[in-house]
């Protein structure tokens, strides 16, 4: 190939690329998020608009990253224009980043030749990010979890979450110290240890790993720290990794607010 038919290539590749990443755009701005896996979100409690979605996206050479935050929540409604901005502002913040540390944990914008080389970068093949939420409710309490997928030419690409719950009367962002009192860690963790056993042999028809799943519902704040509120439950997120091999993948374990009445703050009681 000489060096026009190259120089063309090269160019064919670019505009190729950046169409790829247009019509992601497009259509990350333009899609309703689906919601949780374990359940249905009545249209009925979403007003409209509040899964207009907005993302940040940062593309290289030898990387593609995307990250979408709400437009807007259904905070305006039920908690003020102010709550629904700072939520916005939240989340927002986060999407970037999340991306300016897959930049800096990658390097990617100082890669030696050497690295380039040894990891066969180049054309359509670089590092990806991408951050995409769904959003779940509960009478009280509005969530947006976050799955985040990093591919960095490992074995597989990586995937992980983040959650965000805000109340719904006042915009506040509830965390693990507003939402429950107590001794709350080891009762989720007997809880997760109780139900992921039936879950996971369900799921993937083999018996879990009970050393895996211990080891990941010991009663630490890590362990419990992905969870949101959906209808009258609690949902308990456990990513890839944490109680099974990747292979198994995410866990959600249902857990009814009324079982865990007693160690939930008065405000989030059924």
């Amino acid at each position: 190939m000489n060096t026009v038919d190259k120089q063309k290539a090269l160019i064919g590749a670019v505009v190729l690329g950046l169409i790829i990443l247009g019509l992601a755009l497009w259509y990350m701005a333009n899609t309703p998020p689906k919601p949780l896996p374990i359940g249905q979100i009545p249209q009925e409690q979403v007003p409209e608009g509040a899964f207009r979605k907005e993302v940040v996206a940062d593309e290289g050479q030898h990387h593609a990253a995307i990250a979408a935050y709400p437009a807007e929540t259904p905070l305006r409604n039920t908690a003020g224009a102010e709550a629904d901005q700072r939520a916005v502002s939240t989340l927002k913040a986060y999407a970037e980043g999340q991306i300016a540390r897959f930049k800096a944990d990658t390097q990617v914008e100082s890669l030696s030749a050497e690295d380039i080389s040894m990891m066969g970068l180049g054309g359509d093949r670089r590092y990806a990010f991408q951050a995409d939420f769904e959003v779940s409710e509960s009478p009280k309490a509005l969530s947006y979890v976050y799955t985040l997928y990093e591919d960095t030419m490992g074995a597989h690409p990586n995937a992980y979450y983040k959650t965000f719950s805000f109340d719904k009367a006042t915009g506040a962002e509830i965390t693990p110290a507003t939402l429950f009192t107590g001794a709350y860690l080891g009762r989720l963790s007997e809880i997760a240890r109780r139900e992921l056993p039936a879950i996971i042999a369900e799921k993937s028809g083999a018996e879990a790993n009970m050393e895996y799943l211990m080891d990941g519902t010991t009663p630490i704040p890590d362990n419990f720290q992905h969870f949101a509120l959906q209808d009258d439950m609690l949902v308990l997120i456990f990513p890839p990794y944490q109680v099974g091999p990747y292979a198994l993948g995410t866990q959600f374990v249902e857990v009814p607010l009324s079982e865990i009445a007693d160690i939930l703050q008065p405000a989030y009681r059924p």
